[in-house]
């Protein structure tokens, strides 16, 4: 691959059809929580994109500037390492001075993956950093200490009917699905500038509190929800935002309870995909299978809008029983789609001693050992 021209454009100008995290929504969030975001219109091999960068840190502090899922272009994995390596020195004219290195997260496939095998996982880094620089003369990248984004997800194509879409899932999912259905579980969407938004994402707090407490895991700082909706609400539509965004609640239909919410998702849409981002429940009415009519209301949205297929956001690697999100694998498989593998953090050294200080910084912070 060969870097044709680069240079920076307005954030409003990035364009990405499939991935959200290159979007002026993400672009816009990650400003309103502190990040310097640099936008990047970029050809390679006379096919242009947009590239967004996030930096995070002081000015006078080394540190990394991020790319979230991207660029979202298509690459052949022997080409991995030299796009990175030349997209990062391209960029790195247009950023502060001290960056010890750019990371990139692109929704490139891992060396380590193929569609017709089952998926093993991934070498020690060492090993995965000799693979992904065969070959290079110019410089090496270096596999990040960890992963920002979960490289491991599933994504399930909308072309097929509805009728197709249930047949291809797993029978207790689509029982469930149609139990909910039965029971009337209410699910209502909630839009960026919804007069009722804010009491929504009350009860998606609540929610998320009490899932958090349930199963022991973090799902996301409400600060991060509320800047997300009032970028989106700011931004005024799809058209500016390049991704849409909204609340999805499932209540109790009726009864001395109605309208108590049980389960919530917050759902995001570019034009080619959806994007299941958070999810919480309830740990009262389970037997209403709320969690379900969220997700089939979801799908269906996303189909609605055009989207070519949604992206389920985060499983564990392998099929491992005793892996802490192994329930939460075993819920989102039930609906079918394939699983990806993503070739996860890529870092390409700006400042060599630099960066060399900022990875012991980061392999001895405490998320690294978690």
């Amino acid at each position: 691959m060969a870097i044709d021209a680069l240079s920076p454009i307005a954030m409003k100008e990035l364009h990405a059809p499939r991935e959200v995290m290159q979007s002026p929504l993400w672009a816009e969030t990650k400003r309103r929580l502190g990040s310097r975001a640099h936008a990047f219109s970029v050809s390679i091999d006379e096919t242009a994109t947009t590239i967004l960068a996030l930096d995070q840190q002081p000015d006078d502090t080394a540190g990394v500037c991020y790319v979230p899922h991207g660029p979202d272009l298509d690459a052949p994995p022997d080409d991995y390492a030299a796009a990175m390596f030349d997209l990062a020195w391209a960029m790195q004219p247009h950023l502060r001075r001290h960056i010890a290195c750019i990371r990139f997260d692109p929704p490139w496939p891992s060396l380590y993956w193929e569609d017709d095998y089952e998926y093993r996982g991934k070498p020690a880094a060492h090993l995965q950093e000799i693979r992904m620089n065969f070959g290079r003369p110019s410089g090496p990248v270096r596999k990040a200490p960890t992963d920002v984004q979960p490289v491991d997800s599933l994504l399930l194509d909308l072309s097929p009917s509805d009728e197709r879409l249930l047949a291809s899932m797993k029978p207790k999912t689509r029982y469930n699905i149609r139990l909910a259905l039965r029971h009337g579980v209410v699910v209502d969407h909630f839009a960026p500038g919804d007069q009722n938004l804010g009491r929504a994402l009350e009860e998606w707090n609540r929610l998320a509190e009490e899932t958090e407490s349930r199963n022991g895991l973090a799902i996301t700082d409400p600060i991060h929800i509320r800047a997300l909706f009032e970028a989106a609400s700011d931004l005024r539509g799809a058209a500016a935002a390049g991704a849409t965004v909204y609340l999805s609640i499932a209540r109790v239909p009726f009864g001395p309870n109605a309208g108590r919410p049980l389960a919530a998702a917050v759902i995001a849409r570019t034009a080619d995909r959806a994007f299941y981002l958070y999810g919480a429940s309830s740990g009262e009415e389970r037997r209403l299978m709320a969690p379900y009519a969220v997700q089939w209301d979801a799908i269906r949205a996303a189909k609605a809008a055009g989207c070519r297929d949604y992206d389920f956001c985060g499983i564990p690697p392998a099929h491992d029983r005793s892996h802490p999100l192994y329930g939460l694998y075993r819920f989102k498989r039930g609906f079918g789609g394939r699983e990806v593998h993503r070739c996860g953090c890529w870092d390409v050294p700006l400042d060599d001693d630099a960066y060399e200080v900022l990875r012991a910084r980061e392999s001895a912070g405490p998320s690294f050992h978690e």
